[in-house]
C-alpha cells in the first residue's frame, strides 16, 4: 500500500527572528490576520499537510510565540538557538540542534 502522502517529509519552521523590518510594531510573527496570530496560522497549515513532523524553532519573543502555538500539536525546539542563533542570524546553530 502506497501513502498517498509520499516518503517522509518534516516541516522546519522558523519563528526565531526579530521582525527587525517590521519595525515600531510588535513582532510579525505574532500580528493577527482574520483574528490568528500569524505563526499560528502557518503552523497550523503545516500540521494540516502532509508533513510527518512539524518543528517550531523559537527565538526572539519564544514565551509569547509558544503561547500562540498553545494547543497545537507541534513539536518546539529552540532553547540552544535562542542562547545562540537568533542574534546573528545563525543557521550552523539550527542545522546543530535539529536531530535527523
Amino acid at each position: 500500500m502506497t501513502d498517498a502522502c509520499g516518503p517522509p517529509v518534516a516541516g522546519v519552521i522558523l519563528a526565531a527572528g526579530r521582525s527587525e523590518r517590521f519595525a515600531g510594531r510588535p513582532s510579525k510573527l505574532l500580528a493577527e490576520l482574520a483574528g490568528e496570530t500569524l505563526v499560528r496560522r502557518v503552523v497550523r497549515a503545516a500540521l494540516g499537510s502532509c508533513l510527518r513532523q512539524v518543528l517550531v524553532v523559537v527565538g526572539h519573543t519564544a514565551a509569547d510565540v509558544r503561547q500562540a502555538l498553545a494547543g497545537l500539536d507541534v513539536e518546539r525546539h529552540g532553547e540552544d538557538v535562542i542562547l545562540r542563533g537568533y542574534r546573528e542570524r545563525c543557521l550552523p546553530d539550527l542545522y546543530a540542534s535539529v536531530e535527523p
